[in-house]
């Protein structure tokens, strides 16, 4: 995590990625955030389908490193 005095950066595990996908504002909901207009790429879904969440769910993998 990095974080300053206005800005924290956190990154998603493999669960709250899965919240992120459902565009519902479950995430939101589970980090205390104010929900946010956002809209899902299809590629955006490929490259967290494809890519992101089988590395971010690798134990070998650093998975910092493979998150949004």
């Amino acid at each position: 995590m990095i974080e300053t005095l206005r800005l924290t950066l956190k990154p998603l595990t493999y669960d709250q990625l899965l919240l992120y996908i459902r565009c519902d504002h479950s995430l939101e909901a589970e980090l205390g955030l104010n929900p946010s207009m956002r809209t899902m790429t299809p590629e955006l879904v490929e490259a967290l389908e494809q890519t992101i969440l089988p590395h971010v769910a690798d134990p070998a993998r650093n998975y910092l490193f493979n998150t949004l």
